[in-house]
C-alpha cells in the first residue's frame, strides 16, 4: 500500500521548487504571457521531476503498466506540445491538431494490454469503443477549459500557478 506521508511530502516538495521556479524567475523581470506559460510549463517539468525523485519512482522500459505508458510516452508528449504551443508563431489549429492527436491516441495507450482489449470477438467491442471514445471527449474538454481558463486572465501569475499545482496533484 502506497504511504500517504511520502506523497504528502513528495507532493510538498515538488510544489514548492515548481512555485519557487516560477516566482524567482518572475520577479527577476517583467515577463510575456508567453515567456510565462513556458517558465510554468518548465515549473510543471520540474516539479514533476522533483517529486518523482523523491518518491523514487522507476521506470520502466518498454513502459509494461499504464502508469509506466503514462510517465514515459503521455507526459513527455503533454509537456511537449505545451510548450510549442507556448509559442506565438504555431497557428492555433496546429496546437489544437497536436492536442487532438494526443487526447485521441492517450486512451488507447494507456489500456494497451489490458483486459479491455484482449478479446475483441467477446461482443464488447462496441463498450471499448465508447469508452475511448468517452475518455477522449473528456480530456478535450478538461483541454479547452484549460486554455480558455489560461486565455481569460493573462497577465497574471496566480492562474499558470494554479494550473501547475493542480496539473502535479
Amino acid at each position: 500500500m502506497p504511504e500517504p506521508l511520502l506523497f504528502a511530502k513528495a507532493f510538498t516538495i515538488a510544489m514548492v521548487a515548481s512555485a519557487f521556479f516560477v516566482l524567482a524567475i518572475t520577479k527577476l523581470r517583467a515577463v510575456s504571457a508567453t515567456t510565462l506559460n513556458l517558465i510554468c510549463v518548465a515549473a510543471i517539468a520540474i516539479g514533476l521531476g522533483i517529486g518523482f525523485w523523491q518518491i523514487q519512482l522507476h521506470w520502466a522500459w518498454p513502459a509494461a503498466s499504464a502508469l509506466d505508458r503514462f510517465l514515459t510516452i503521455i507526459l513527455p508528449a503533454v509537456l511537449i506540445i505545451e510548450l510549442i504551443s507556448t509559442h506565438r508563431r504555431v497557428p492555433v489549429g496546429m496546437k489544437w491538431g497536436m492536442r487532438l492527436c494526443l487526447a485521441m491516441a492517450a486512451p488507447r495507450i494507456l489500456i494497451h494490454q489490458s483486459v479491455y482489449l484482449t478479446d475483441p470477438d467477446d461482443g464488447k467491442l462496441w463498450q471499448t469503443n465508447l469508452s475511448l471514445l468517452l475518455c477522449v471527449g473528456l480530456i478535450i474538454g478538461v483541454w479547452l477549459s484549460l486554455d480558455r481558463l489560461s486565455r481569460r486572465i493573462r497577465d497574471t501569475v496566480s492562474i499558470p500557478l494554479a494550473l501547475c499545482m493542480s496539473i502535479q496533484s
